[in-house]
């Protein structure tokens, strides 16, 4: 999991899967969190856990759809949850990373409704990547 080590952290599908890594939910306030976004209700979105310290609720066009402004408290908790998805090395940056972090001081709509690259998950850069881009012709051009 190398995106870890990036500036965002993991993105967890929400289908139903079941061969898919899930976060260790024996942490049941890290679950209620989970439960308590909203989700896409054609079931192809996605769930983040961001470096910002905000978990986000995207659709599958990449669209923010809830969030929750977690605090250190939940953090650590939500670290905890995803331990078991993570080698020791990259856990330890993970953590390290987030050491430190409020989100509740993520109070910038922009930031939190449409993150940046160093924040928003890997995949939604990469998409950004691959589609084409209009390009405005320049003013009286015919």
């Amino acid at each position: 999991m190398s995106c870890i080590v990036g500036l965002c952290l993991l993105p967890i599908l929400y289908d139903t899967d079941e061969n898919k890594p899930r976060p260790d939910y024996n942490h049941p306030e890290a679950s209620e969190i989970t439960k308590s976004l909203k989700k896409s209700p054609s079931g192809q979105g996605f769930v983040h856990f961001a470096s910002d310290g905000v978990y986000r609720s995207f659709n599958s066009r990449g669209e923010v759809l809830d969030y929750k402004q977690l605090s250190p408290e939940e953090i650590a908790l939500m670290l905890a949850s995803y331990k078991p998805l993570l080698d020791a090395e990259t856990f330890a940056k993970l953590e390290a990373k987030m050491q430190g972090k409020d989100g509740r001081n993520v109070t910038d709509m922009e930031q939190i409704l449409h993150p940046g690259p160093n924040v928003r998950p890997i995949k939604l850069n990469e998409k950004e990547k691959t589609e084409p881009t209009e390009t405005a012709s320049p003013a009286g051009a015919a």
